[in-house]
């Protein structure tokens, strides 16, 4: 009798986190209320990918509960049911499980949600995520994250559904692989000693790295993230790269937007599929161990921005001999032949004659 009253007591003090009386408490543990929206994103930011999953009050906007998964796992990039929560979250285990995960960059990014999306933004948006309007809400999302790791260019796609946050909270298959990020703002006793914020604003090469990349960035309209081919026996070392050197990059094709610019620019063949773009080599910025920015200058005052975790060879245009050409070197061979023939004919037309 006493673990009963314990857990209802329990449950009483985790609902009266999202509603404002002890009846629409009740109301919720009995299962007879939505008080949160479920935010479910797909996040795209330089050369990783992530999945922000969190709750928000409908009552008083706070944040309730957060699940950051960032990392190189093209997993992430496939999952595209959005609309059903239960299979969402199936394909998220999925991607746990596979590995790739960056548990420093999942923190960071969670914690820059926390920091940058306040609660009166989200209940003023309330109206516009009802009607299905997602606007703002993306733009809270790719602001909040771009504040936090100082960059333009982040991505995000979404959906939304009203949902309970008991049984959000208490009953998460997530739970099972992936600890939600606590928020470091608000936490206090116990669980502020569980919640380490590394220090990455203190790190003078991060700065100077993020300083130099933006001053850089300065000088072009737009930059777009991208990937570099690699091109392990061809391709060029970044000890051999020269300004104006010709590279081959992949552009994002996720979105609509992306795939508009993606056709804009030529980067996809007669299947409508992605194909490798060339850039014209710039500069490389190396952001310490393991941290390689690289860029070039596309088409139309674009620079295209890449990221590599180590020197590798870069895939560079294969050059193509005209058609014209290969058609003359083909038929001077031919005339040579023939010239050739006829030569030794005559040549044993006139021995003969001769003899």
């Amino acid at each position: 009798m006493s673990e009963l009253i314990e857990s209802n007591s329990e449950l009483m003090k985790i609902a009266l986190e999202s509603v404002k009386t002890e009846e629409q408490a009740i109301q919720l543990i009995e299962g007879n209320l939505l008080d949160a929206i479920l935010v479910k994103a797909q996040v795209h930011i330089e050369n990783r990918s992530g999945i922000l999953l969190f709750i928000f009050s409908i009552f008083n906007g706070d944040i309730l509960t957060l699940y950051s998964i960032f990392g190189n796992s093209p997993l992430i990039t496939r999952i595209r049911t959005f609309e059903i929560y239960s299979q969402f979250a199936l394909d998220t285990v999925e991607v746990v499980k596979a590995g790739g995960i960056e548990a420093g960059l999942s923190d960071r990014i969670g914690r820059a949600i926390y920091k940058n999306i306040l609660n009166t933004s989200l209940l003023q948006n309330l109206s516009k995520i009802n009607k299905r309007n997602y606007e703002e809400l993306v733009n809270l999302i790719q602001n909040g994250i771009n504040l936090e790791l100082n960059l333009r260019t982040t991505k995000a796609n979404l959906d939304t559904e009203k949902v309970s946050s008991i049984k959000f909270r208490t009953n998460n298959i997530l739970t099972s692989v992936q600890k939600p990020i606590l928020n470091p703002y608000t936490a206090t006793g116990e669980e502020e000693k569980k919640v380490t914020i590394p220090n990455f604003e203190s790190d003078a090469n991060k700065i100077k790295t993020e300083k130099e990349i933006n001053e850089l960035q300065k000088e072009f309209q737009k930059v777009v993230i991208c990937k570099t081919v690699v091109s392990p026996v061809a391709g060029i070392e970044f000890s051999a790269l020269k300004e104006n050197t010709k590279l081959l990059f992949l552009l994002p094709f996720q979105t609509e937007e992306e795939i508009a610019l993606a056709k804009q620019l030529g980067a996809v063949n007669k299947e409508g599929e992605n194909k490798p773009i060339s850039g014209t080599f710039h500069r490389i910025v190396n952001g310490g161990k393991n941290e390689f920015h690289i860029f070039a200058k596309g088409p139309n005052g674009i620079l295209f921005r890449a990221f590599e975790e180590r020197p590798v060879r870069l895939a560079t245009p294969k050059k193509i001999v005209p058609a014209k050409k290969v058609e003359t070197n083909e038929l001077s061979k031919f005339l040579s032949i023939v010239i050739g023939v006829l030569f030794t004919l005559v040549a044993i037309l006139v021995f003969l004659y001769l003899s």
